[in-house]
């Protein structure tokens, strides 16, 4: 009968050596649009969910009062993160990064309203060559996230760069966001771990560079003010978190 320390480190490996293997089919680039390669993505994103789920299980009945256990927690987390942070993004999230950067630079560099105007009406910039949906769509999201992801365009013209940096950035915004759920968690790294482990927030966020980790970064800072009962502070960085 395996002790739950040793079911825990065992549910680990098997999200590690899945999160590994989905490394290797993006840097091979497997595509999810063809039917061959889209089971294999499947069955392995399948297996990191299940594994991911067994590890929270064992995960909330181990004692790491260790702090061998809390540094191993860390060091552990920091793989992860920088495993998706350095895969290689497929097609379909790149377009993503391509479109928040384009509607930002149309801000930041052509000084225009990405509210009334579309990728599709700069036809004489380079950079639509990259995009490959919603060209005629234009910004979808609010000021406070038009703000942030301006710094990025106001850096650079080049779209490929302004991606890259647009990553840095929602990186170092998720690294923002495990950082203050140290507080929201009371310190309770078990938490901590499972959150910034997790597989949604590995693969849309560190890998995907999707937005959504501001929202919980403001959401986060609002709970932590509302559990301090201050409430102004509170109330202003859930509105933040609203207009993201």
């Amino acid at each position: 009968m395996m002790s739950i320390r040793t079911k825990f480190f065992f549910s680990l490996a098997l999200y590690g050596v899945f999160s590994a293997l989905l490394f290797f089919t993006h840097f091979f680039g497997f595509n999810v649009d063809r039917e061959f390669e889209f089971w294999p993505l499947f069955f392995i994103m399948f297996a990191m969910s299940v594994s991911y789920g067994l590890l929270t299980a064992h995960a909330s009945a181990l004692d790491i009062k260790n702090k061998k256990i809390i540094l191993y927690f860390a060091l552990t987390a920091l793989f992860f993160i920088v495993l998706f942070f350095f895969m290689k993004p497929p097609e379909f999230i790149l377009n993503d990064l391509y479109i928040y950067y384009f509607h930002a630079k149309i801000f930041a560099y052509y000084h225009a309203n990405p509210y009334m105007l579309a990728p599709a009406d700069f036809m004489g910039d380079a950079s639509l060559f990259f995009l490959k949906n919603w060209m005629s769509q234009s910004f979808n999201y609010g000021p406070v996230w038009l703000l942030i992801s301006a710094a990025p365009a106001l850096l650079t013209a080049n779209i490929v760069l302004g991606v890259y940096f647009l990553r840095i950035l929602i990186f170092a915004i998720f690294l923002a966001t495990i950082f203050a759920s140290r507080y929201l968690f009371e310190a309770d790294m078990k938490k901590v771990f499972l959150f910034s482990a997790h597989p949604l927030m590995l693969y849309w966020v560190v890998l995907g560079g999707h937005n959504d980790v501001a929202i919980v970064f403001f959401i986060i800072l609002s709970f932590i003010f509302l559990k301090k009962e201050k409430y102004f502070f509170s109330i202003i960085f859930f509105s933040l978190s609203i207009i993201i």
